[in-house]
């Protein structure tokens, strides 16, 4: 299983549903995945109906909402996956990450070459 994590903030909400929906469009997710929309204002619409949306108590950091993300995969014993609400992603992004040796991958690029 993975969680897929997308944080949304309100300085960036222009771009979270761009983001959100290639996602969706360019991933094969396995019928145990989750994808989260973590938000701590609320008002975030419309959010898809694959998407589990999460309105944290209050206004919390990246790091918060991250953490929480965190404790939300290691609950269902899943991979976490903390995704940026400004990437456009693009098919088989997946496969090039997975292809990653590292724990940690900041791709410049996620484009297959």
């Amino acid at each position: 299983m993975t969680v897929f994590a997308m944080l949304h903030m309100p300085s960036s909400a222009k771009y979270t549903a761009f983001a959100l929906q290639s996602l969706l469009d360019s991933t094969q997710f396995a019928f145990d995945d989750q994808v989260l929309l973590i938000d701590h204002c609320g008002g975030y619409s419309p959010v898809p109906a694959q998407v589990k949306y999460v309105v944290a108590p209050g206004a919390i950091t990246f790091a918060q909402k991250a953490n929480f993300a965190l404790r939300h995969a290691m609950a269902f014993g899943a991979d976490l996956w903390l995704l940026s609400n400004d990437v456009h992603f693009t098919p088989k992004w997946r496969d090039a990450a997975e292809g990653c040796d590292s724990v940690i991958a900041l791709p410049a690029c996620n484009q297959l070459m």
